[in-house]
């Protein structure tokens, strides 16, 4: 405590010995946190628990003991103990972390408190009256300003009066729901006096599934004697003043519709946004009784400066809208709705969205790329695939289709150009009319390029801070020749060339900014048009939830929303093809990121709890009742998000079907065979610290300390829950899922009190559903038709509608670029990233498994027999080195003499303390080898080493020719221009040279090696070496799925290296199957 009390100065620390002084701190509540033994003199630390949550349920208490066990723990925890903490030799340091963290709670409550407080008076200033109701129109709960409105003196005198018109009509269906409300009616005071009053109100559902009406009253004024009367008689169009909102990039812009007619409206924003003549625009007429859905398009757009203008994309502060030919039922609900505005009778919201206009590249090609570098004529426009809306693109790398002024310097004398493309590394130009030609010899091919960042087209969003300022960065020219039109324009493509980090954010974000896709990436009239736009909204607790809404253009307002929860460890983008699917066939869809986890929203993995996942889930479908309030909802969820779903909803009725695709029903089982029972471990330890759960880097204490006292640890409290669902629910079970044990379903299933539980079997399936191509099609299809025959029975006896897997395939790409963009890190950042992934990488070399993946690698690159160079770019801590060192000791032991000449091993690597690491084991494992060798073994070197700093997204300082073997190990994925350094790869090997190149796979487990490692007895450091391995591979996960690391397919990799120039390319599967391991060589000369 002493220890607590200097740390924390301003803190006030009481101690309790007696039962009475206990009370009387009770009574009090006077206090942040509590701080109990399990067993003390005058009572015990369960019922001091007990006591303190009766009264004070939000106040964190925490037991410090030495004498509890497992039992004691798991009781505690049920019954909302904060933390469990042994007494041990480590104690200190975690009780310090408790400590902080409660009181970190405590303050973050207070002032939530006083938030509300200062709201509370700011809207009784300015005179806004805030009231709740039961669906009966009794009164719960009511601010001064309401009851004075009224002439009211308190709520109970306010629970006598009639007060059923604020009410208004409920659905008596218990699965319909009604979110926002908001009209006009008349009131009578307590004196009898009439008032008028605007009252906005929201419907929503406890719990436990009662209607609660929450709402806000405000005096109307009259109008003043003798104004005209509102015109009643038709006419074309109805003259308003509508509350409007578009969003043109993900940004909501606020403006007023002035007229509507059945054939459009116009529109005037409160700022100019970017638009295009004829952009296709979906708006949405929001009233009392529901949403209409129409589609139009872009037409006569005020420019900022006033007139409309006939550019192809501008600022526009107003435009047109034209509707699309609307059928019979559209056209009559538009009329009535006309009528309505004419007479003043019913209260319309418009809301747009913008498509936008395709400005990427998003689908590889899927044959072999050429080896020479992209000439202008591939850019040509109208050079589309059959069946593509999208130009083909040979390149990894994102690049956009933008047009930027650029001033060029070079020893030629200044230039004109404008970009053609855009991305990270690079830029295409066309040069104005009337140019010399760039780069005619070796001196000019290096320039100096100024892009006019505030005249790009389309327009770049503006920072919060100000405008765009304009960017200068150095290049040189790759690629020169004419484009295909009659001027024969010159056209150059030019590489970056800087070391900047603020110049590499900054094109990371530009490119990040401008990615975008229309939805189509197939023109064929039979395909279904797709729309995916990313939405986001705050929480209780002011934590940033990231989404995407999916949904067909055809939708139907009033469809069931299908909300995705994404599995432990994954993203809303490893759903983008069910969403697809469903979107195709006629649902709304919302996947969204949980908080604190991988993926967009607010928060850091390593904070993690499955209590949180729960409580984003319940917000996520606070937002799907708020925005469809018609709408039934589905919920899908995976893995372990899959028993968090089950909680949710046996307390959370709003939802017509749960659907789990895989769901694990006992995580104590699950984490017993992905790697141990961290549960066992966790009670009978001071602390987990950092630790490796189910594949991801978590706060081991917190994540299982919340798993204990929330329920969600075993099969029991999975059950419990399961008893109190009332949601139909499907679940999907792969038939060789370790994770997830048939029997633990099967007595989920039967505990459901519903009888609409069913088990579907995916054969031949692991849990991950990642790792199964060929299943995970299979199992998409199965959802849909399953959902299609509950919602949609007629339309399932036609059979699925088949989205198009172009679109599907670059709505991933274009959500894994802008994932990049937004994680891209400077320099500096990413080496302190790998420096501490290397750290946790220094005893790979103890993992049996490891040292096998090295001997495959060394046995497919060749003998080094003759004195030949390798290069080891990557090195890392020199794992390749130490391995090459140990083999030729071996090999010179079993035939000395010198017959064979010691290899020259070059390793290169950016982080400077992993080539100090590389060149101190190197010379440790020569060392301890001359020890332990005879005289004769050691007569000549075994291996020559140089140890270089090098960044593999530069250009390499070395010469043409120079190496005969190049072995580039689980780098890969690193690289910001995989292509770009293979091709430096292929530059430095000599004629006939062979490389060896490593990466891991998409959806790489490691766990199986750790397990296959702790199987091995008496192998201590094995054991941590395989556990610090899955805590690096862990960060690695996390980083790809930030968008920080990518991990090659077959294909991708094999046509990496085609396109660098190698030849006699195969890969292999290597490291017990999580990496592909590719063999290459450069032509003969």
């Amino acid at each position: 405590m002493r220890e607590l009390g200097l740390m924390y100065l301003d803190l006030h620390i009481r101690q309790i010995t007696e039962d009475q002084a206990f009370a009387d701190a009770l009574e009090s509540g006077n206090f942040d946190l509590v701080i109990t033994d399990s067993h003390l003199r005058w009572t015990d630390g369960l019922s001091v628990l007990r006591a303190v949550k009766a009264r004070h349920a939000d106040v964190p208490v925490i037991i410090f003991t030495g004498t509890g066990n497992e039992e004691l723990a798991v009781e505690a925890m049920q019954a909302g103990l904060d933390d469990y903490i042994r007494k041990t030799t480590q104690f200190a340091a975690r009780l310090r972390t408790a400590v902080r963290s409660a009181l970190k709670r405590a303050e973050s409550r207070q002032r939530t408190v006083r938030l509300e407080a200062r709201l509370d008076t700011l809207l009784n200033r300015l005179g806004v009256g805030v009231f709740k109701l039961s669906r009966d129109g009794r009164l719960l709960e009511a601010n001064e300003t309401f009851l004075s409105l009224l002439g009211l003196s308190s709520v109970q005198e306010a629970q006598r009066v009639d007060l059923t018109a604020l009410s208004g009509d409920l659905p008596e269906r218990s699965d319909e729901r009604v979110s926002f409300q908001r009209h006009e009616l008349q009131l009578r005071r307590a004196d009898g006096t009439a008032i008028r009053v605007s009252v906005t109100k929201t419907v929503w559902r406890t719990p436990t599934g009662e209607s609660v009406i929450d709402g806000l009253l405000e005096e109307v004024a009259q109008p003043f004697p003798g104004m005209p009367q509102a015109e009643r008689r038709r006419w074309p169009r109805a003259e308003t003043h509508l509350e409007t909102s578009v969003r043109p990039n993900g940004e909501t812009s606020s403006g007023t519709a002035h007229n509507i007619g059945l054939g459009g409206l116009y529109v005037v924003l409160d700022r100019p946004v970017p638009v295009a003549e004829d952009q296709a625009i979906q708006l949405g007429l929001l009233t009392e009784v529901g949403l209409l859905e129409i589609r139009g398009k872009i037409h006569r757009i005020r420019a900022e400066t006033g007139p409309a203008v006939g550019s192809p994309e501008r600022l526009g502060s107003g435009f047109a809208v034209e509707f699309e030919p609307l059928d019979e039922t559209k056209a009559a609900l538009l009329a009535s709705l006309l009528d309505g505005l004419r007479e003043r009778s019913t209260s319309v919201k418009v809301t747009g969205l913008l498509k936008p206009q395709t400005t990427s590249r998003l689908l590889l090609e899927a044959s072999a790329p050429s080896t020479e570098p992209s000439g202008p004529g591939e850019d040509q426009p109208g050079r589309r695939e059959p069946g593509s809306a999208l130009l083909p693109e040979r390149r990894l790398q994102a690049r956009v289709d933008v047009t930027i002024p650029v001033q060029i310097e070079s020893s030629g004398g200044p230039h004109q150009a404008r970009t053609t493309d855009l991305s990270v590394i690079g830029a295409g130009l066309r040069l104005l009319t009337g140019q010399p030609t760039l780069g005619t010899d070796e001196r000019s091919r290096r320039l100096v390029l100024r892009l006019l960042l505030k005249q790009a087209r389309p327009p770049i969003p503006a920072p919060a801070s100000g405008d765009v300022p304009d960017l200068t960065v150095p290049g040189e020219i790759v690629w020169g020749g004419l484009d295909g039109t009659e001027a024969r324009t010159p056209r150059v493509g030019i590489r970056f060339l800087h070391d900047s980090a603020n110049v590499q954010r900054t094109l990371a974000e530009l490119v990040g900014k401008l990615l975008t896709f229309g939805g189509q990436a197939d023109d064929r009239p039979d395909m279904v048009q797709l729309l995916s736009r990313r939405v986001e909204w705050l929480t209780g607790d002011g934590r940033r939830i990231a989404a995407c809404q999916d949904s067909a253009l055809e939708s139907q307002p009033g469809a069931p929303l299908v909300i995705i929860a994404p599995g432990y460890g994954e993203t809303k983008t490893d759903y983008v093809t069910l969403a697809s699917y469903l979107a195709a066939n006629g649902f709304h869809v919302l996947r969204y990121d949980h908080t604190n986890h991988v993926g967009e929203s607010d928060g850091e993995m390593s904070e993690a709890t499955l209590s949180s996942m729960n409580q984003d889930l319940g917000a996520v479908l606070d937002y799907a009742t708020r925005k469809q309030p018609t709408s039934p909802i589905v919920v899908i969820a995976a893995n372990v998000t899959g028993r968090v779903a089950l909680k949710r909803l046996a307390q959370d009725h709003r939802v017509a079907l749960l659907v789990l695709l895989t769901g694990i029903m006992d995580l104590q089982a699950a984490l017993r065979a992905h790697q141990e029972d961290f549960i066992v471990t966790f009670l009978r330890s001071a602390g987990l610290g950092m630790t490796n759960l189910l594949g991801l880097n978590v706060d081991g204490d917190r994540f299982l300390s919340d798993a204990i006292k929330e329920g969600y640890a075993d099969l029991l409290t999975t059950i419990e829950d399961a008893k109190r669902l009332r949601t139909p629910m499907l679940f999907f079970a792969a038939e060789r899922d370790p994770w997830t044990q048939l029997d633990a379903v099967k007595k989920v299933l039967a505990a459901l009190k519903t009888d609409e539980g069913q088990l579907y079997l995916i054969p031949e399936a692991l849990h991950r559903l990642q790792d199964n191509p060929r299943q995970i099609l299979t199992l998409v299809r199965l959802v849909t038709s399953s959902c299609m025959e509950r919602f949609f029975p007629d339309r399932s006896r036609k059979g699925l509608v088949e989205p198009s897997p172009r679109t599907i395939a670059a709505q991933i790409r274009l959500e894994q670029e802008q994932a990049k963009a937004r994680h891209s890190k400077r320099k500096p950042a990413l080496r302190e990233f790998w420096q501490a992934h290397l750290d946790r990488a220094q005893h790979l070399m103890h993992v049996s498994a490891y040292w096998h993946f090295l001997e495959q690698i060394a046995r497919l690159a060749g003998p080094l027999e003759r004195g030949e160079r390798v290069l080891d770019p990557g090195c890392g801590n020199g794992e390749l080195g130490l391995f090459l060192l140990t083999q030729q000791a071996y090999r010179v032991r079993g035939e000395p003499g010198p017959k064979f000449l010691p290899p020259h091993y070059v390793g290169l690597d950016f982080v400077p303390s992993a080539l100090n690491s590389a060149r101190i084991n190197l010379a440790q494992a020569a060392a301890e080898l001359r020890d332990k060798s005879p005289a004769t073994v050691m007569a000549h070197p075994l291996l020559t080493t140089t140890l270089l700093a090098a960044d593999l997204d530069q250009p390499l300082p070395i010469r043409d020719n120079r190496f005969d073997r190049i072995v580039c190990n689980l780098v890969l994925g690193y690289l910001q221009d995989p292509l770009f350094t293979l091709r430096e790869f292929v530059r430095v090997l000599s004629p006939g040279g062979k490389m060896v190149i490593t990466s891991l796979k998409p959806q790489a487990d490691l766990s199986h090696i750790y397990r296959l490692t702790t199987q091995q007895p008496g192998q201590p450091e094995a054991i941590e070496a395989a556990r610090r391995m899955l805590l690096s591979f862990g960060t690695i996960k996390q980083a790809e799925r930030d968008g920080m690391f990518h991990s090659v397919t077959r294909q991708e990799l094999a046509l990496l290296l085609f396109a660098s120039g190698a030849v006699q390319i195969s890969v292999h599967s290597a490291f017990d199957d999580q990496a592909y391991l590719a063999v290459a060589e450069k032509p003969p000369q």
